[in-house]
């Protein structure tokens, strides 16, 4: 699906990719893979990524951060 509205190198609509649940880390990878834009919040999930619960949206960016968003 994401190619359809997205080309690499451009071309395209601006593209935010993001999940809720158990796919908001494997998404955000992928997003962060493609040059896509991300987020990542409390309204997305309530755990880090090996599961602990995250104490609040800026343990989430940190999370976020550590695993190479940027």
């Amino acid at each position: 699906m994401i190619g359809g509205v997205w080309r690499e190198g451009g071309g395209g609509p601006p593209v935010l990719l993001h999940a809720e649940g158990p796919a908001v880390w494997p998404m955000l990878a992928e997003a962060v893979g493609r040059g896509l834009d991300t987020r990542i919040g409390l309204e997305d999930t309530f755990v880090l990524p090996g599961g602990a619960p995250a104490a609040d949206n800026a343990a989430l960016v940190d999370a976020a951060l550590a695993g190479g968003v940027r």
